[in-house]
């Protein structure tokens, strides 16, 4: 069963190398001296930690990151719903933990996964073919490549495209924050 969050914890406090406190209207953040390469290897294993669902070759925790933040790019700049990215999010979260999305295809899959997120999301009329080529830009991938794998990616979400609010709102709120 999926739940969000379970990737990228928004919530995650503490790293190997880094403690965080919290008080009251102050919060500051408190780093051991480490080298910068232990720091890079903590950041890109942490979604596997405690997660044996996750395959070895899944997305780091960085590119992850990254990937939201395309998303979120491509929404604003087409001027989509806010809620087209966190839709096309909770897709590609479930095919990370399926292990179907990897570090090889992580930018093609998270390309159709937003561009199912626009197809079936979109209440207004949108140019799917001026969407598709500012996808096409962010992700890096080509748009016949994202066209091409629209159907398998469908299959591996079960054809099943409508989300529950409590799987789509937890990424919802944290992209309007972000906003």
């Amino acid at each position: 069963m999926y739940r969000a969050g379970v990737l990228d914890d928004p919530g995650l406090q503490k790293g190997i190398h880094r403690a965080m406190a919290g008080l009251t209207e102050y919060m500051g953040t408190i780093f051991d001296n480490v080298k910068a390469d232990d720091q890079r290897q903590e950041g890109s294993e942490r979604p596997r930690d405690g997660h044996s669902e996750i395959v070895a070759d899944s997305p780091t925790f960085e590119q992850i990151r990254r990937l939201r933040a395309y998303m979120l790019r491509v929404t604003r700049e087409q001027d989509l719903e806010l809620s087209t990215a966190a839709t096309g999010w909770v897709y590609f979260e479930k095919l990370i933990l399926k292990g179907y999305a990897v570090k090889d295809n992580r930018k093609l899959v998270a390309a159709v996964c937003l561009l199912l997120a626009l197809k079936i999301n979109e209440s207004r009329e949108v140019s799917i073919s001026r969407s598709l080529q500012a996808i096409q830009r962010r992700f890096e991938v080509s748009t016949n490549s994202i066209l091409d794998h629209e159907f398998s990616v469908f299959a591996e979400l079960d054809f099943s495209l409508w989300v529950p609010c409590r799987e789509f709102m937890p990424h919802f709120l944290r992209m309007f924050e972000a906003a």
